[in-house]
């Protein structure tokens, strides 16, 4: 059994085996909503684009958002959990700063 996320109850069977080999983190559910929903778009419309150009376009520009929203979950989750970078050195001045204030 995998662990609940906020999105399961939306996946297919063949979903969740495919989401029970990514890496879990915060912004997981949201990093595999997102892949599974181009994939379920290509899935059904991959190899028929539509009839009008204004259609196309729209489809292109769906997809680019739709990588592009991948691209800025997967900075956030690296910037969150990874020790080291400027948000968690910049949370760790913060907190000592706080000790000192408070005298910790």
């Amino acid at each position: 059994m995998t662990k609940p996320h906020l999105y399961r109850k939306h996946f297919t069977s063949a979903e969740e085996l495919h989401l029970a080999a990514i890496p879990e983190s915060d912004v997981s559910s949201e990093i595999n909503l997102v892949r599974i929903c181009i994939a379920r778009y290509l899935e059904t419309h991959g190899n028929s684009l539509p009839a009008d150009l204004k259609s196309r376009v729209c489809v292109l520009h769906l997809t680019g958002e739709a990588a592009s929203t991948i691209g800025s979950l997967v900075r956030t989750q690296i910037i969150v959990h990874n020790p080291g970078t400027e948000l968690s050195r910049a949370i760790e001045e913060a907190l000592d700063e706080l000790r000192i204030e408070l005298n910790l």
